[in-house]
C-alpha cells in the first residue's frame, strides 16, 4: 500500500488494529501502534515488544513509549490537524481521546480494505503455503474419521497435524458436524460420535506468516444413502459452475451463478449464507461473494467459493475451496479432491 494514498487529505495516519499493522509494517506483536505523516514513520510499542519490532520491521522507526500513548504523541507535536484512522477498528474510547486533543478524524477504513484485498505475489505464496499445510494435515488426519470416533478427536488430530506441518495456528475454531449436526453451518466439533452412513462437514484452515486458508470438505462415511449423495452432487455442481464462470463483474454475480444451481434443484431455502468471502490476514475480509453486496472483483483478489445445502435434523453439505482472480480468470489455489469417501 502506498502510504501517501492513505495520507491524502490528512496530516497523519494512526493505525491500531493488528492485521493492518502487520500489513503496513510487518510487526506481528499483540499490541502496537503505527503513526505515519509526511515526516515520520513510527511504530510505537511498549517494552514487551521492542526487540521483536526491531527484528520484524523495516522502513519504520521503532519507538518504545513509557507514558500514555497520546501524551507521548502530543508532547512531540504530532497530534494536530486531521488524523486518518481505520474507522472499522478504532475503539470509541480511543477516537474520543484523539478528538479531545483537538484533531479531526478521517475514516480511511474502506481504502485499507481495498488495498489489503489486492494481494501481492508474496502474499499469494503465503496463502498457498497455508492451503498446502491445511490439505496435508487433513489427509494425515482422515483415518480418524470412522464409526465410533468423535468430532472432537478428529478436530484435535487435524489441529495437531497442522501445527506439526508448520502452521502458526488455525484460522478459526475447526468446524466438524456429522450427521444431523452437519446442518449447523458453523457447528464447532462436539462429543458426538461418527456413525456409518453419515456425512461429515469439516471446515478448517490454518495460518502461515499470518495469512489464512479456509477449506471445507463433506466426508461420506461408508454407505451413504441416495438422497445425501444427490445433495452432495448438487453442491458440487453449484461450486463448479461458479468456479468456472467467465462472465462476471462482482461477487454478487458469482453468488447468483452458484445459487441458481441450488435453486433449480429445489434447495434454495436451504442455502442461507453467501457463496464466499475474501481471505488474507483475516479469515473474512473484502471482497464478499454475496448476493447482498456489489463488491467488484479485480486481479489479486483471493476468495472462497463455498456453496452449501443444510437440511435440519438430517444432514448438511458444503464444499469450499480458495481461489485467486488472475488475468480476469478464476484460478483454484487448493488441490484436494472435492468429494471424500472413507
Amino acid at each position: 500500500m502506498d502510504i501517501e494514498k492513505l495520507l491524502s487529505g490528512a496530516d497523519a495516519l494512526f493505525i491500531c488494529d493488528r492485521p493492518t499493522l502487520r500489513w503496513l509494517t510487518g510487526f506481528t506483536g499483540d499490541e502496537g501502534y503505527a503513526f505515519f505523516s509526511n515526516d515520520v514513520r513510527l511504530l510505537l510499542v511498549d517494552s514487551r515488544f521492542t526487540q521483536q519490532a526491531l527484528l520484524e520491521t523495516k522502513g519504520v522507526d521503532v519507538i518504545e513509549y513509557k507514558q500514555p500513548l497520546f501524551d507521548f504523541l502530543s508532547q512531540r507535536g504530532l497530534l494536530k490537524g486531521t488524523i486518518a484512522v481505520n474507522g472499522s477498528s478504532i475503539s470509541y474510547n480511543m477516537a474520543s481521546k484523539l478528538v479531545e486533543r483537538g484533531v479531526a478524524l478521517k475514516d480511511v477504513g474502506e481504502e485499507i480494505l481495498f488495498g489489503r484485498a489486492v494481494k501481492t505475489s508474496q502474499e499469494i505464496e503465503y496463502i498457498e503455503k497455508s492451503i498446502d499445510i491445511a490439505e496435508q494435515a487433513f489427509l494425515k488426519s482422515l483415518p480418524v474419521i470412522k464409526a465410533g470416533a468423535t468430532e472432537k478427536e478428529f478436530a484435535a488430530e487435524l489441529e495437531y497435524q497442522s501445527k506439526k506441518l508448520g502452521a502458526e495456528g488455525m484460522s478459526f475454531d475447526t468446524i466438524v458436524g456429522s450427521g444431523w449436526r452437519g446442518a449447523l453451518p458453523h457447528g464447532v466439533a462436539s462429543d458426538k460420535k461418527f456413525e456409518d452412513g453419515e456425512l461429515v462437514v469439516i471446515d478448517w484452515g490454518c495460518l502461515f506468516n499470518g495469512y489464512c486458508s479456509d477449506l471445507t470438505r463433506t466426508v461420506a462415511i461408508g454407505n451413504v444413502d441416495k438422497e445425501a449423495m444427490d445433495v452432495v452432487n448438487v453442491v458440487l455442481e453449484a461450486h463448479e459452475r461458479a468456479a468456472s464462470a467467465t462472465e462476471f463483474s462482482t461477487g454478487a454475480d458469482l453468488d447468483a451463478i452458484g445459487r441458481s444451481v441450488i435453486e433449480s434443484h429445489g434447495y434454495g431455502e436451504n442455502f442461507g449464507h453467501s457463496l464466499g468471502h475474501g481471505i488474507g490476514l483475516e479469515i473474512h475480509e473484502y471482497p464478499s461473494i454475496s448476493q447482498r453486496v456489489q463488491h467488484k472483483l479485480v486481479d489479486g483478489h483471493v476468495f472462497t467459493i463455498e456453496p452449501g445445502i443444510y437440511l435440519p435434523g438430517k444432514f448438511g453439505v458444503r464444499i469450499e475451496d480458495d481461489y485467486v482472480l488472475e488475468g480476469g480468470k478464476i484460478k483454484r489455489l487448493s488441490h484436494l479432491d472435492q468429494i471424500i469417501m472413507v
